[in-house]
């Protein structure tokens, strides 16, 4: 009887705190469902796999992104010790020349030439650009000399002809774009609660809720969206929400019952649930969640030529493209007139690009590792 496979996923966080998490979890069910005795290697794990695998805690230095970066082989690969595993996973590129499978999600040097690296306008900024530059220099070292047993999965054709334009080609590459959930539509009820919730006294707004929930992080592209909404006169309300945006405020479009912050969330769900259209006007961001999370909500998306799954919106009917620099607020209007059919695009992507298909071309992987090594599969 052959042996049952043994598993290592290598993420510093598997659960739902962040999107490469959520993947790396999603991974992790792919594993156990097969039947493989699986191993994590994460400092952040969901408590919903605590009794289901093997937790090898990671450690994380506590401050300074650069030394948490440059640090992360040297402490990953004391967690793994002397284990070895019949396919090790891993999100992380210190980790990618030790592993069978490494999904890229993320390329520093595209970054840095889209103009998303910080501005440099004190001594606390001048600090955050230096090590921004010491990660991208340490990131080209482990991309370029890319092991080419391991096979590499891209996030998205996006981000495939940026890595292999300025990387060396991985022997063993396939793009596995990330999932779109289970679809589960918006009810009045449900928008109708959200808005509440989230608007206030705004929950009443005659005009589109227009989401945005990448918080005020200038690769996402908040500013360029801000400016054209405040130059219109549209009545479009904007619901922004994310990462350091607590308090933030839009005094124009405040004044006029058109803005709405809600910091940081906890319920994208509910956030979700309050818009009828989001908004991803991203410079770099080769695959997001919040695209197929909103699609899986039948709500509609404008997303910039940065996002790396707009193509798939415009192939399937689920959204439209948005130049910064032009009015986004006639794209708006133009997918309220028709929401009927940009919800039937939603639910044509939400089929194509399922969370089943995702888990079967993963599980594929998985497959070939183990044949490759001569292990049966379970």
């Amino acid at each position: 009887m052959a042996e049952t496979p043994t598993f290592c996923m290598l993420s510093e966080a598997i659960g739902s705190c962040n999107a490469i998490a959520k993947v790396a979890q999603a991974g992790v069910m792919v594993a156990l469902n097969a039947g493989y005795k699986v191993t994590v290697i994460a400092n952040r794990l969901d408590e919903s796999l605590i009794d289901k695998v093997e937790w090898i805690p990671l450690y994380v230095p506590s401050r300074g992104f650069y030394v948490k970066w440059v640090s992360a082989e040297y402490f990953m690969k004391r967690a793994l010790g002397n284990r070895k595993f019949d396919i090790v996973h891993s999100h992380q590129p210190q980790a990618a020349h030790i592993s069978d499978v490494f999904q890229c999600h993320f390329l520093t040097r595209i970054s840095r030439a889209k103009g998303c690296f910080t501005e440099i306008n004190s001594v606390k900024s001048a600090a955050k650009r230096l090590q921004e530059e010491g990660v991208l220099r340490a990131e080209d070292r482990y991309y370029g000399s890319w092991n080419q047993s391991t096979r590499m999965l891209y996030v998205s054709s996006m981000i495939k002809q940026q890595f292999e334009a300025n990387y060396p080609a991985p022997q063993h590459a396939a793009v596995l774009s990330n999932a779109v959930p289970p679809l589960k539509p918006v009810s009045a009820t449900d928008k109708r609660e959200a808005r509440k919730a989230l608007l206030g006294d705004l929950a009443d707004f005659p005009g589109p809720v227009l989401g945005y929930i990448g918080g005020c992080n200038p690769r996402k592209g908040y500013r360029e969206l801000i400016a054209s909404l405040e130059a219109s006169a549209d009545n479009i309300l904007l619901l922004m929400g994310g990462p350091r945006s607590n308090g933030f405020d839009v005094p124009a479009l405040s004044k006029q019952g058109r803005f709405r912050c809600v910091g940081l969330t906890d319920n994208p769900a509910q956030f979700y649930n309050a818009c009828d259209v989001m908004a991803v006007p991203s410079y770099f961001d080769p695959c997001p969640l919040v695209v197929y999370e909103a699609v899986s909500r039948r709500v509609p998306v404008i997303a910039s030529n940065g996002v790396g799954n707009l193509p798939d919106l415009i192939e399937y009917g689920a959204g439209l493209e948005w130049q910064g620099g032009t009015p986004v607020a006639p794209l708006v209007q133009h997918i309220v007139s028709n929401y009927a059919q940009f919800q039937t695009g939603a639910d044509l992507l939400a089929s194509r690009v399922s969370t089943d298909a995702w888990c079967s071309n993963l599980l594929s992987v998985y497959t070939d590792v183990l044949a490759s090594k001569g292990i049966a599969s379970v």
